[in-house]
């Protein structure tokens, strides 16, 4: 009875550590038997380290050696600098980094789950502590201190298991986060994105405070132009240069906007920074308003982004109770005050005076330019609109300069980007590289090549904006200039990669096929020419089209290239020209031998039964849903009426054999 009452009162690690903060003295030196008490007391935390991390008797016995050595010297002596409650911290802080090594004395390897998360949640723990209890803030910061030293040295790396060796081994030594560096991603899926404390215990509105109290607008403006930050929502255009056309506006009357209208097919940068991380947009933008002269904001983002809305709403709820959004920021005298605006579901509004006229009430669309949204933005007023992973760069280049920042990536693309990898790709996600970092690296050994031994074809980067490239431009470096010499462009972020299983024509359908779908209608070039476009994609894919269609859609796209109204218009006839360049030899297949090669168009494909191989069964006749198949059941070889056939593949499914074959 005693044992299992012993048993139910153990907890977790985590409950010991908030169970002594909220209930602990912080004078140890009142109690008698202050060493042995202390020994208890670690020998209590480490028993529920134990519970967490493991079930063998010796991993209990290392432990608890581990904790008595921590409070005595070689003498058995109590060690007088640990009665500060800053120690008590450093020996869950040791106890944990040694646990690896525990395993590896008793001969196994833990699952990541059962050991790492008690690290994880006692650095959050430490974070949230950072933020509300600023005066032990110093040994705070040394105890995580310890706690990231540790992490780099694989004293308690995160496990994962290589899907190819079966090793188990550092996740950061895997493939896909070996050659990655976050920075726009910082603190994504490390502090809780709805505790504003967390946010602050890692440093966050550390640079709004050095602004407001020690820099001029002009000063700041200077140190992001010396940055070299360029936005990464596509057009690739200076941002600081953007918030000096800003600030020489006269006028009192400024915005500042957040463009999280992310409508690219595939494409999760913006959402997860704001699913992750949205005090980094919040506090950026107050920076940026304090640079241009503004005190009102918007965060334009996607309806279709719940998660990201209702944290975003929590965090300026918990900006504006802190006193980091409202009036009299920092006690500086400037104020700030930010509004969240859904946007109305069209890809189009993505385009910056779009948005603007979606903000005023007005329909989303593109207004022609000059004059730019620096001089003459929402409600005729100077505005400054960037997009979520631009602002997410922007208090890390002022916490650590502008030569931290250009000291990644290239001279003409300093920084990192973040793509999200798609398509035919073993490993899918979030990518952040640095500018520079070639595509094969990225496609191979990031992304771990195609599955199942397929052939690399292309990569789509810069969505329906952007271009098709092939095996032979797979060594290029990404930045801004290079993809665009190559007939691609980086756009907000997206890359899918594409196999030998992927006709490049229906590719450039699709992507033509979303175009026409978002055109807002407003220019003839893309409401009319965008649809006459995908007319004569759909014709080839049918089998139907001429080298006259051929030509017919060159001379087409190039004419809406020149004479769209805005840049969406203007980049939408990239992924078709990119694949007729790059892939000519695809489109004179359907057009000549009127066949697919990837055997996708449906309209090109022809079954056949293999006469000789046929084993008289069947099976094939009784799956045809139109009757195409004819033969005699064990007497005469069965055929396929290509006039009758619908090419819906059952046929294929159904033999056993495998003497159906697809051409």
């Amino acid at each position: 009875m005693k044992k299992e009452k012993e048993k139910e009162t153990r907890t977790s690690i985590v409950q010991v550590i908030l169970d002594d903060y909220e209930h602990g003295d912080t004078d140890w030196r009142k109690y008698p038997n202050q060493g042995q008490n202390d020994g208890k007391r670690s020998i209590r935390i480490v028993q529920a380290l134990y519970d967490e991390i493991g079930k063998t008797e010796l991993n209990r016995q290392v432990l608890e050696l581990q904790a008595r050595h921590l409070l005595q010297d070689g003498k058995g002596q109590k060690i007088s600098g640990w009665y500060t409650r800053g120690s008590e911290l450093e020996q869950i802080v040791y106890c944990l980094s040694d646990i690896p090594r525990f395993y590896e004395m008793d001969g196994r390897v833990p699952k990541y789950e059962r050991y790492f998360e008690p690290f994880l949640k006692l650095r959050q723990e430490l974070q949230k502590l950072r933020g509300r209890q600023q005066t032990w803030k110093p040994w705070i910061d040394q105890c995580i201190g310890e706690l990231e030293n540790d992490l780099e040295r694989e004293k308690i790396p995160k496990i994962c298991k290589d899907q190819e060796t079966k090793e188990i081994h550092d996740i950061s030594h895997t493939r896909f986060y070996q050659k990655q560096k976050r920075v726009a991603l910082h603190n994504c899926g490390i502090i809780d994105p709805e505790n504003i404390e967390e946010y602050i215990g890692q440093d966050g509105y550390f640079a709004l405070g050095q602004v407001l109290s020690q820099m001029t607008p002009q000063e700041v403006i200077d140190i992001i132009k010396e940055s070299g930050l360029r936005g990464r929502g596509g057009g690739g255009f200076p941002t600081g240069l953007k918030w000096q056309f800003a600030y020489n506006e006269p006028g009192d009357e400024k915005y500042v906007i957040c463009n999280a209208d992310e409508g690219d097919p595939g494409a999760f940068m913006d959402r997860s920074i704001l699913e992750g991380n949205p005090h980094s947009v919040i506090e950026a933008m107050v920076i940026a308003g304090y640079a241009i002269g503004a005190h009102y904001g918007y965060i334009y983002i996607r309806a279709e982004y719940p998660i990201a809305v209702e944290r975003l709403k929590t965090a300026i709820a918990q900006a504006k109770e802190l006193g980091l959004l409202g009036t009299n920021i920092f006690d500086s005298g400037f104020d700030f005050d930010l509004e969240i605006r859904l946007g109305a579901g069209a890809f189009v509004c993505g385009e910056e005076t779009a948005l603007i006229q979606s903000i005023e009430g007005e329909r989303g669309m593109p207004v022609s330019k000059p004059p730019f949204p620096a001089h003459k933005g929402v409600w005729g007023k100077p505005t400054i609109i960037n997009n979520v992973e631009t602002y997410a760069n922007v208090a890390q280049i002022i916490l650590n300069g502008a030569n931290w920042f250009r000291s990644i990536g290239t001279e003409s693309s300093p920084g990192t980007k973040v793509f999200a990898l798609g398509g035919k790709i073993t490993n899918t996600g979030l990518v952040e590289v640095p500018m520079g970092t070639t595509l094969r690296e990225v496609i191979y050994e990031i992304g771990g090549g195609c599955p199942n031994h397929k052939q690399f074809k292309a990569v789509q980067t810069g969505g329906p904006s952007g271009g098709c490239l092939t095996e032979e431009q797979l060594d290029t470096p990404i930045g801004f200039d290079e993809l665009v010499k190559l007939g691609s462009m980086m756009g907000s972020g997206g890359m899918i990669v594409l196999d030998e299983d992927n006709c490049m024509v229906d590719v450039a359908r699709f992507y033509m096929d979303f175009i026409v779908d978002e055109s807002c209608g407003k220019c003839t070039s893309c409401r009319v020419g965008t649809k006459r476009m995908l007319e004569l994609l759909e014709q080839i894919c049918d089998g139907q089209g001429t080298m006259e269609t051929l030509d017919e859609l060159e001379t087409l796209a190039m004419t809406i290239k020149d004479t769209a109204l805005c840049g969406l218009g203007q980049s939408a006839p990239n992924p078709v020209l990119s694949t007729i360049h790059q892939f000519r030899d695809e489109y004179l297949a359907h057009i000549i031998d009127k066949r697919c090669p990837a055997g996708v168009c449906k309209k090109l494909l022809r079954y056949e039964i293999n006469k000789d191989e046929c084993r008289k069964c069947g099976l094939c006749a009784r799956q045809c849903p139109v009757g195409a198949i004819s033969g005699k059941i064990g007497k005469e070889a069965f055929q396929i009426d290509p006039d009758k056939c619908i090419r819906c593949g059952l046929c294929m499914k159904a033999c056993h054999f495998k003497v159906v074959e697809r051409k």
